[in-house]
């Protein structure tokens, strides 16, 4: 924040002081003539960083209470500005205060029309202000200020006037249930304690009569006074200010004030120049009298201030953001190192177990080959559970069939004759690796009936034909090699059972041939 420093004009001359954190210096005083002019040009130059408030003390100050409609927008302001030239004509130091709407009625809004009716006295001081181009915050007076600080020691007294001792005089400012409608400064022609107690008195009782005259309050209302005045010189404020039964004076430490306000400036007597200029900066009012061409530069240097605020923002947003990526970045770039460190003994585990494993003269490429022909030799070897499983569940249908021996065979085709050792030729493998057409895998049944169906030719015939056609599947072919009856029409009608002799001779002989095709 910039500093921030307040000129304070008193009606002659303007008293200049730096605020800094609750404390109040001052730093030079200036008279209206050319020197005193070019010296206060020259103390503006030097801090032309700061900003600056003009805060008035003067007695020709103008105020009128009025109600008016209820209206918003454009036609209020348009109605307020049509008031104020009605009432200040000639003056642009103006401004309308709102002090709430009526509570019955139309419930019409309170105007507190207020203004500097001498204009000429502050025209050198706003010129010097524009020449050297420093920011004006405002100009403001001390009745606003005290309108914006005072509640809490005024409180919501329905009448209450409060006496101010200022540089520029005796200031008596008038509250309705803690709203400011009137204010007065009266010239002082001593600054001794007596004479101001004795002062405070006299104009306490003038501001009664003006405000019974004014009609803002009735006769016979007792008014509160406050009068504000140093711990030391309570008792002479208390002999010279003696209540009526119209005022009741009451006497406000300064002190206290000041410590409630949290100025750190300590105040050596009654005057509250240093407490108004703190008041007016820690919490300035809502109104002012500047006009908006005074205002320039400041409402430059507030854009300023919130573009910076804004960039500031924005760049501290980036710094906490770019921590958080950068601390994200360094877990990743820990976590990436603990997982190369595991693949470095990962590697290392895995080369020892290679270094214990024992030494063969197989070379890689060597081993890959025969892997590749151990896995194409697996897929061309012939399963033949599936058929054995067919041909168990179609002899536990069929439970009058016996089964005596079963043959695989690998051939090269469906009729291949058996050699002696039970095998048959097999496709060879070409020059290239490459397979010959399909080979087949052949199994050999021999079976018998029961020795009681020997001689009923014709249920044998029917059982081995069913049988044939249950193991008859699309991918299995069935042939009957051998049948229990000699058909042939060249030979005569008899089974294979008289032509065997022992106990086993009764019992009738058949032959199958299953066959199921192996891709190559």
């Amino acid at each position: 924040m910039p500093d921030r420093r307040v000129l304070f004009f008193d009606g002659k001359t303007v008293a200049a002081f730096h605020w800094h954190s609750g404390q109040v210096r001052a730093e030079g005083k200036f008279r209206p003539d050319a020197m005193g002019l070019g010296i206060f040009e020259a103390y503006l130059a030097s801090y032309r960083k700061s900003l600056f408030y003009l805060l008035a003390d003067v007695a020709e100050e103008g105020f009128q209470l009025e109600n008016i409609p209820y209206i918003q927008g454009a036609d209020r302001a348009a109605l307020i500005k049509r008031r104020l030239g009605q009432y200040y004509y000639g003056t642009p130091l103006s401004v309308g205060i709102s002090l709430g709407r009526e509570k019955t009625g139309r419930r019409d809004e309170q105007i507190l029309f207020a203004a500097l009716t001498r204009p000429d006295e502050f025209k050198p001081w706003l010129d010097s202000l524009r020449k050297v181009e420093v920011p004006l915050a405002g100009l403001f007076s001390v009745p606003l200020v005290l309108a914006e600080n005072a509640l809490p020691f005024v409180g919501q007294r329905e009448h209450c006037l409060l006496l101010t001792l200022t540089s520029g005089g005796l200031r008596q400012t008038y509250f309705e249930r803690g709203k400011m409608h009137f204010s007065r400064l009266s010239q002082l022609s001593s600054r001794a304690t007596d004479d101001v107690a004795a002062t405070c008195n006299i104009e306490a009782a003038k501001s009664y009569q003006y405000l019974v005259g004014q009609r803002q309050i009735k006769r016979g209302t007792r008014l509160s006074a406050l009068i504000t005045a140093h711990a030391d010189q309570a008792e002479s404020f208390r002999a010279g200010c003696y209540s009526t039964a119209d005022i009741q004076f009451e006497i406000l430490d300064i002190n206290t004030i000041a410590k409630v306000s949290r100025l750190l400036t300590p105040l050596t007597d009654s005057a509250a120049d240093p407490l108004l200029i703190h008041q007016l900066l820690a919490r300035p009012p809502k109104h002012q009298f500047a006009s908006a061409t005074e205002r320039r530069l400041f409402r430059l240097w507030q854009i300023r201030f919130g573009l910076d605020s804004v960039a500031w923002a924005i760049l501290f947003s980036a710094l906490l953001l770019g921590g958080r990526l950068a601390a994200q970045i360094y877990e990743l770039s820990q976590d990436n190192s603990e997982l190369e460190a595991q693949a470095i003994n990962d590697n290392q585990r895995y080369q020892r177990l290679l270094d214990s494993l024992p030494k063969t003269a197989l070379t890689p490429d060597n081993l890959r080959t025969a892997i590749a022909g151990f896995d194409h030799l697996e897929k061309r070897a012939p399963g033949f559970e599936r058929m054995l499983g067919h041909l168990g569940n179609t002899l536990n249908e069929m439970p009058s069939v016996e089964l005596q021996r079963l043959k695989w065979i690998l051939a090269p085709s469906f009729d291949a004759k058996v050699g002696a050792g039970g095998t048959a030729p097999v496709t060879a493998m070409a020059a290239n690796g490459a397979a010959q057409p399909a080979a087949w895998l052949l199994l050999d049944i021999d079976g018998r009936f029961p020795p009681a169906m020997a001689s009923d030719h014709r249920t044998m015939v029917e059982l081995l034909d069913r049988l044939a056609t249950k193991l008859q599947r699309d991918d299995v072919k069935v042939v009957l090699t051998k049948r229990p009856i000699d058909v042939e029409s060249a030979k005569s009608f008899k089974s294979s059972a008289a032509q065997s002799n022992g106990a086993e001779s009764t019992a009738p002989l058949f032959s199958l041939r299953l066959g199921k095709p192996i891709a190559p």
